[in-house]
């Protein structure tokens, strides 16, 4: 079992971490997503400290401009 422990000085809360209930934002528009760490780690080359997860319809717009920049 894997879990993450927060203390509040007069507590400390435990929540195990399942496939469910891990979640990060979107660093470009703070959208909280949720997230699949086994896919996230799948391919052996990431951390939790580097690693960001951009939502959907950032993605989109992202794509979207590099479109419009290659015109």
């Amino acid at each position: 079992m894997f879990y993450v422990k927060t203390s509040f000085g007069y507590a400390d809360v435990v929540t195990e971490i399942h496939c469910d209930n891990v979640f990060t934002r979107c660093p470009e528009c703070g959208s909280e997503l949720n997230v699949d760490l086994a896919e996230v780690f799948s391919d052996g080359d990431a951390d939790l400290e580097s690693t960001s997860i951009i939502c959907s319809a950032c993605t989109k717009r992202r794509m979207t401009n590099k479109a419009v920049q290659r015109r």
